[in-house]
C-alpha cells in the first residue's frame, strides 16, 4: 500500500530521514573531494586563496552535477516511497 502525505499538514513523513541521507551521502563525497584537491594543488607555489578558489572551482560542479542527482538516485532506489 501506498502511504500519502499527512492530510493534516501535507508534509512527507519520510522528508526528514531522506534529508538526513542526503546530509551524509553529500558529505561523503565532499570531503575526499576537497581533501584530494587540497593535495593535489599543494605543489603550486600560489597564495592559499588561490588554492581555495581552484579547489571550490572543481568540487562545485563534481557535487552538484554528479554527486546530487546519484545520491537521490540511491535514495530512491533504498525507499520506493521517496
Amino acid at each position: 500500500m501506498i502511504e500519502q502525505d499527512d492530510v493534516t499538514t501535507g508534509r512527507d513523513p519520510h522528508r526528514r530521514r531522506h534529508r538526513i541521507l542526503m546530509l551524509i551521502l553529500i558529505w561523503l563525497a565532499v570531503y575526499p573531494t576537497v581533501t584530494l584537491l587540497t593535495y593535489l594543488t599543494s605543489g603550486l607555489d600560489v597564495p592559499t586563496f588561490v588554492r581555495t578558489f581552484l579547489t571550490t572551482l572543481l568540487t562545485v560542479p563534481v557535487i552538484t552535477f554528479l554527486v546530487v542527482p546519484n545520491a537521490k538516485a540511491l535514495i530512491s532506489k533504498a525507499d520506493p516511497k521517496a
